[in-house]
């Protein structure tokens, strides 16, 4: 029996029996009284943490600093903007810019005023330092403070994702960092958010205790927060049934969100993530990959049976994908097809390309739990051997994850990389500066000239339609030169305990437990 057969067997397996479990059925209970606002305190479980305490390290993790940082804007319900550390914004008149406005009532835990000078020291300092959180922000060429409570951000040319990327952009206090510097500043940070790191544990735990003081525009309940890291889904989901955490984030399959519906939980899935092993251009360059090869890049994507995965690993909560965008983005086509499953035509293109009996791709697949599934990864390994490409997989921790991905690990990214794509501030900034040909090679897994063109034409455009218009032809020049090997489109899932309350997801990867509260 061929491994793809072996494989389907082992999925149907494993689902069956999950699906003849059966689901616990409690008694009827009295709903307890709620706990006093002053003892709240929320256990919270990641499949990973961020690599450090600072927002410096990663561009995401956003509902994880959340509790400490305050940033320009924040997001609403389907992106709309709202005020948050500026009061209002406008456009410069010649358009070389944005103006913010910020309010006069915010200080830093230490007992420091928020001023224009620490808006205008933390957006240089990522401008000018290698994060993810500059490679969102390419037209931006400095912020300058105008008077205390008055910022301007300067760009290339006109640019309307500067707003989207606001968010992002948590505020530092300027003379702390200076005086700490940036090792003790990941360790030991400082923010004007209504609470404080009080223990940081990397890879481990980061507990938030509130501030005494009130925030200005945050009303927060929980005395403390608790972010611990579960990166294995059925550890969170047995903490959730003891009540030893109150709310999971993670890579939960169908079989657990289905499960966790009948017992109770609450369970928020949304189709937001594109996953995809991504290819890198330089690695492939370097190694004179058969990967260089459109023809074979395309016979990778025919390969896989996405429609079975998404059926056996997933249930019905995910589908197949075939571009860079997730349903609900501005760059989203539904022209763009997901490639059909189709042995056959890989093994032809394989062939024309010169390797009739398959290859060795050099170095393995990285992935972390914390975006991935195991059984994902273990299901393309087995297509691909089908077709005779052999590839190996390598799991890691999110932090060292993150260091490869991001090319600031003590080696190189491999050939190919599994990855999350998710259009998370509605303009696909964050995935966009690992795709753009305006950044050095090695921080960039594939450019595309054409993406390029649209997406700058994007910016630039006042009207809405038009951006849109322009957004789906750059997703299309992606598309069109095969850079990664598209898999399925995944929902974020949270799930919390019944003794949850107030838990709302604004949208899935910027939110806050500000307003959660639980029952004892």
């Amino acid at each position: 029996m061929g491994s793809r057969c072996c494989w389907t067997l082992l999925l149907l397996g494993l689902v069956w029996a999950v699906a003849c479990t059966p689901a616990a059925s409690p008694a009827p209970a009295a709903i307890p009284a709620a706990t006093p606002l002053a003892e709240v305190v929320l256990t919270a479980a990641d499949a990973g943490l961020p690599p450090s305490a600072s927002p410096e390290s990663v561009a995401a993790k956003m509902h994880i600093f959340a509790a400490q940082f305050d940033s320009l804007i924040e997001f609403g319900e389907k992106f709309a903007l709202r005020p948050a550390v500026a009061e209002r914004w406008e456009l410069l008149p010649d358009g070389s810019g944005w103006r913010f406005f910020l309010r006069r009532d915010m200080s830093f835990s230490n007992g420091a005023r928020l001023t224009a000078s620490d808006v205008e020291f933390t957006l240089n300092l990522f401008l000018t330092t290698r994060t993810q959180q500059q490679a969102m922000m390419p037209n931006l060429t400095q912020t300058k403070r105008v008077d205390d409570y008055t910022v301007d951000l300067l760009t290339r040319q006109r640019d309307y994702s500067i707003l989207y990327v606001a968010p992002y952009l948590y505020i530092f206090p300027q003379a702390y960092y200076q005086q700490v510097g940036r090792d003790i500043f990941a360790t030991r940070p400082i923010g004007s958010g209504p609470y404080e790191l009080v223990e940081y544990r990397p890879a481990d735990l980061m507990v938030y205790r509130r501030r005494p003081e009130p925030h200005p525009y945050r009303a927060v309940v929980a005395r403390e927060i608790r972010w611990r890291a579960v990166p294995e889904a059925t550890v969170a989901l047995a903490g959730l049934r003891t009540g030893e955490i109150d709310i999971a984030v993670g890579a939960f399959s169908g079989d657990q969100a289905d499960q966790a519906r009948r017992e109770g939980l609450t369970v928020d899935a949304q189709l937001t993530t594109v996953q995809a092993l991504r290819f890198d251009r330089s690695a492939i360059e370097r190694s004179a990959s058969p990967l260089k090869d459109i023809r074979v890049r395309q016979a990778l994507n025919y390969a896989i049976d996405k429609e079975a995965i998404a059926r056996t690993i997933y249930r019905g909560y995910a589908q197949p994908i075939g571009q860079i965008a997730p349903p609900g983005s501005l760059l989203y086509d539904d022209a763009l097809k997901p490639y059909p499953y189709d042995p056959g035509k890989a093994k032809q293109l394989l062939a024309e390309a010169g390797y009739p009996n398959g290859f060795k791709v050099q170095g393995p697949i990285d992935y972390t739990r914390a975006f991935f599934q195991p059984a994902l990864l273990q299901a393309a390994q087995s297509y691909f051997r089908d077709i005779g490409v052999q590839a190996e997989i390598e799991e890691h921790e999110f932090g060292v994850w993150v260091d490869i991905f991001t090319a600031r690990g003590v080696r190189p990214r491999n050939e190919m990389i599994a990855s999350n794509q998710s259009d998370a501030n509605g303009f696909f900034s964050l995935q966009r500066g690992l795709m753009t040909c305006q950044q050095p090679p090695q921080n960039v897994l594939w450019c595309v000239p054409g993406f390029d063109e649209n997406y700058s034409a994007a910016q630039a455009e006042p009207d809405p339609a038009r951006r849109a218009a322009f957004l789906r032809a750059a997703n299309k020049a992606y598309v069109d030169e095969v850079a990664m090997v598209f898999l399925l489109v995944v929902p974020t899932v949270t799930l919390a305990s019944p003794k949850v309350q107030g838990l709302t997801l604004a949208t899935p990867f910027f939110w806050n437990l500000d307003r959660v509260s639980k029952r004892a």
